[in-house]
């Protein structure tokens, strides 16, 4: 199990994990910001009653990114672990399972919030 190549392509993966990882986080406040400023809503304003399932669908789906996201950087390491020898308690291709499943779980969701999110935008 000491494929050199295996190593690499989860450090390729992983750095696309970090960049949406950081996406799903920026574009949580994506509406806030939208509110204040593009529609400009005052700060002494509540802008709840503005939001609509579209926009709890998109936070869900960013949190369940990142969430997912959190999965993979976790199994990233366990299979890192496994590589160079080390024990670990689940099985090798469970955890290979769950690894490639919170990958696109993760970009699916992420997808999936941007998406909800400017059909909020298209329809306000």
């Amino acid at each position: 199990m000491s494929e050199k190549w295996r190593i690499e392509a989860n450090e390729r993966y992983r750095k696309v994990v970090d960049v949406v990882i950081g996406l799903s986080s920026a574009a949580l406040v994506l509406p806030i910001a939208f509110f204040r400023t593009i529609l400009g809503i005052e700060i002494n304003k509540s802008i709840i009653g503005y939001f609509t399932w579209h926009i709890k669908t998109s936070w869900f789906l960013l949190g369940f990114s990142i969430f997912c996201g959190l999965i993979f950087i976790h199994f990233s390491a366990k299979l890192a672990k496994k590589h160079y020898g080390g024990n670990t308690i689940i099985n090798y291709n469970c955890m290979e399972r769950i690894h490639d499943w919170s990958y696109w779980l993760m970009n699916l969701s992420f997808i999936g919030g941007l998406f909800f999110f400017i059909w909020f935008v298209l329809r306000f």
